[in-house]
């Protein structure tokens, strides 16, 4: 700000000593330049900053929402699949060992869904939070 008064004082005391329009023009002018520099180096400042740190949270918790979400949707995935095969294996199962196999290999593959969820949630990590 003190660019910006600093400018105002110059155009007040250019335009109360100013005894033609052309001087007044030329005053406003001088005036509008200055404005137009103290914006674009306050710009650059800021810009030269980066992001602000709560921009940098909330970029870091949309991408980890992002990636849990992927978690939980390959999880559902799995377990579907894991659904449909078993499914599949008990409608063409003739014998009881052909369906205590086929339960068999579903429980096997849930718990591979499960151990393969936690893993990539752990990877994942926890939700950043300011409190980081």
């Amino acid at each position: 700000h003190a660019s910006l008064d600093a400018a105002r004082r110059t155009l007040n005391a250019a335009l109360e000593s100013a005894t033609s329009s052309s001087q007044r023009v030329a005053a406003q002018a001088a005036y509008a330049v200055a404005v137009a520099n103290a914006t674009s180096t306050r710009t650059t400042a800021l810009t030269s900053l980066g992001p602000s740190p709560r921009d940098q949270l909330r970029a870091a918790q949309v991408q980890w929402r992002t990636k849990a979400v992927g978690i939980r949707a390959t999880f559902n995935q799995d377990v579907q699949a894991a659904q449909r095969t078993r499914d599949a294996a008990l409608a063409s199962a003739t014998s009881s060992s052909q369906r205590q196999s086929a339960r068999q290999a579903y429980q096997a593959a849930l718990s591979a869904a499960v151990a393969k969820r936690d893993a990539a949630l752990a990877a994942l990590g926890p939700n950043p939070s300011a409190g980081d």
